[in-house]
């Protein structure tokens, strides 16, 4: 509840992100969704007041993720590249 404008325009920005992707096949241009996930961010702890902070990974940690993706050849992704599954295929250190 009360988070409607922000759905609405993810949602707008996903669609828009994967139109793209496809226009772009086939150029040397890629886009990409990433998805974070749960983050430690301002905006979170406001929307989940009850929720301990601590236990989730600071937005930081996605930085050597997106680093990968810019530099890697790996074509155009089919779907949200997800940071937990990024996480855990890299062999990042769990949120401290």
């Amino acid at each position: 509840a009360f988070w409607g404008a922000y759905g609405v325009s993810k949602a707008a920005m996903e669609h828009l992100v994967q139109t793209w992707a496809d226009e772009l096949e086939n150029t040397t241009v890629r886009a990409a969704l990433i998805d974070p996930g749960a983050m430690r961010t301002k905006m979170r702890a406001e929307a989940m007041p009850g929720e301990d902070p601590l236990d989730l990974p600071h937005p930081s940690e996605i930085g050597p993720m997106i680093v990968e993706l810019a530099q890697a050849d790996l074509g155009q992704p089919k779907s949200s590249v997800l940071f937990s599954d990024w996480k855990l295929r890299s062999g990042s250190p769990a949120s401290a």
